[in-house]
């Protein structure tokens, strides 16, 4: 069965007031890297960076922060085999357990138009350094 991901997107019952939700799963994603290392959460870090628009009304003076996008940073698992191969399953089940329903990354989709991610994993780096 294939799936169209732009139809999946489309469908996603998401309202513009609500476009913040892609933040929060790009959180939620980020704990859920941190929990799958199991080195508790003393040395990990969750960096968020706020990326401001500079439309035409900033320009002319209006004080209203707007934001075009944003970048989260961790210090989990990143996209290991198993994540990745979930990834690209939509309703993925690999998640349930912990609250998840396999739709998330969906969101961006939603709300921005064009996503970026990149991911270092433990073996990734051991293969750079050898």
């Amino acid at each position: 069965m294939d799936a169209n991901i732009r139809g999946l997107a489309d469908r996603l019952d998401l309202a513009p007031s609500r476009g913040i939700m892609s933040l929060f799963e790009a959180i939620s994603n980020a704990i859920d890297a941190i929990e799958e290392t199991k080195r508790g959460y003393s040395n990990c870090k969750i960096t968020i960076k706020l990326i401001g628009s500079h439309d035409l009304a900033q320009q002319a003076g209006d004080d209203t922060l707007t934001v075009d996008g944003f970048d989260v940073i961790d210090n989990g698992v990143g996209f290991t085999d198993e994540n990745m191969q979930s990834f690209g399953v939509a309703y993925t089940l690999s998640k349930v357990k912990i609250g998840g329903k396999g739709v998330g990354r969906f969101t961006f989709l939603k709300v921005f138009s064009m996503v970026c991610s990149a991911s270092f994993t433990c073996a990734a780096h051991k293969l750079n350094n050898t």
